[in-house]
């Protein structure tokens, strides 16, 4: 590469903005094991612009609760951690790029963006299984991997259309072509902003080593979970990254495999559980940018029939807001906020569905589960249970123990009350 070309990057990286403070709180909320919701809360509640985004996003027509929710604590626990933090670190990031001249088309930016996305739902879901300590970073790493593909697409866009089209014409990966046609490739641009941002050592070697991951370097482990993500993502094509080389699972190095306990398999299994993900995360971004408009829900009540159901959360939130979005549709609802609690009343009361959560203090989901199947006069009740992302061996123990079926949070009302109706109808 000529260096003139060289300043000429360096320059422009230089003239970017500072990066966004909520993105860099965020930042230090992943980095610090002891943070907790409410830290998220805090930070977004001090950007007002964004705290009007999410709220406008928990109240849309997608969601579909009855009940307005106006306090960002009760945002943030619907929509879930990882939505939220999602859409403010990439909202506050892609904030710095419309600052600036961009020729970029939206097309391409939306792509980007969902890949990044998937990835890091991708090495979340990966490294829950395989070591839990390490799942935050993973998902920022996996959030942030590609950033020097925007910066490319929006600082030089002309060259990368051109590195595009040579990667199409000589059936190679757009990271080769980078390295033939311009000299330079999007993990070097990406840490050279890295370090212009002041991102922690791990996220700068994420971001530069994502395509080849040295042997024996600081953070290996974290990095390679992005790494196979990243591939995995483009074999069931998640997004768009200028990949068009057909990728195939054999490209993941053996060694990585083999720490990650990857499977020829696993790529079909993360595939369902991100594309769920995705598709609320990806559609959240579109109501919070005011692109796109649902129609009003309209929930049929069953006839002539005021059902009874159980919700059992220890979340009093989570209760009172499934218990608006079933009385509004003709249900008779009640509360139980552990597992203790919950069996008492089914002793009491013959319900015709329960709603149950997973993790709960005193006794958990699974065990409540195991004691209504058991018993006799309870064992025909459907449960629901309610679960979070990245739980798969959970929701398999479950449905042996007998559960009817399983709801992910965040959930919408529809999706609750499909779940719901077909349950009740199946009586």
């Amino acid at each position: 590469m000529e260096k003139k070309y060289l300043d000429l990057v360096i320059q422009r990286i230089k003239d970017l903005p500072t990066l966004p403070l909520i993105a860099q709180s965020i930042i230090g909320i992943t980095e610090d094991p002891k943070s907790c919701i409410n830290d998220l809360t805090r930070i977004i509640s001090k950007d007002p612009s964004l705290t009007s985004r999410v709220l406008r996003l928990v109240n849309s027509a997608f969601y579909g609760f009855p009940k307005k929710i106006d306090t960002l604590s009760q945002a943030i626990v619907i929509l879930g951690f990882n939505t939220i933090r999602s859409l403010a670190f990439s909202i506050s990031i892609f904030d710095a790029f419309n600052k600036i001249q961009i020729e970029t088309t939206r097309e391409y930016f939306n792509k980007l963006w969902e890949h990044s996305i998937g990835v890091a739902s991708c090495a979340y879901l990966i490294s829950n299984k395989t070591n839990q300590k390490i799942k935050e970073q993973a998902y920022v790493g996996g959030l942030i991997h590609d950033i020097g593909i925007i910066i490319l697409e929006q600082l030089f866009y002309q060259d990368f259309i051109d590195t595009l089209t040579y990667a199409n014409t000589k059936k190679i990966t757009f990271y080769d072509a980078e390295k033939e046609k311009i000299g330079i490739t999007h993990s070097e641009i990406g840490g050279m902003l890295a370090e212009k941002w002041n991102f922690p050592e791990v996220l700068r070697d994420v971001i530069i080593y994502h395509h080849d991951v040295p042997i024996g370097i600081n953070n290996y482990e974290i990095i390679a979970t992005v790494y196979a993500s990243d591939i995995i993502c483009k074999l069931r094509g998640i997004g768009f990254t200028g990949d068009i080389k057909a990728i195939k699972y054999k490209d993941i190095k053996p060694e990585i495999k083999e720490l990650l306990k990857l499977t020829q398999e696993q790529p079909i299994d993360l595939y369902n559980e991100i594309t769920e993900q995705l598709t609320n995360i990806s559609t959240s971004y579109q109501i919070i940018s005011g692109e796109e408009v649902f129609p009003p829900l309209k929930n049929k009540k069953i006839p002539h029939s005021r059902k009874k159901i159980l919700v059992v959360d220890d979340d009093s939130i989570i209760r009172e807001i499934v218990k608006d979005i079933f009385t509004q549709a003709g249900f008779t609802i009640y509360e139980a906020e552990d597992g203790e609690m919950a069996l008492e009343k089914i002793k009491e009361s013959k319900f015709d569905l329960i709603l149950l959560d997973i993790y709960m203090p005193k006794m958990d989901g699974l065990e409540v589960l195991k004691a209504i199947k058991e018993d006799p006069k309870s064992s025909s009740i459907p449960v629901i249970m309610l679960t979070i992302r990245g739980e798969k061996d959970t929701v398999i123990k479950a449905k042996e123990l007998g559960c009817s079926a399983y709801v992910t949070k965040p959930f919408s009302s529809s999706v609750l009350l499909t779940k719901a109706y077909s349950l009740l109808n199946a009586k």
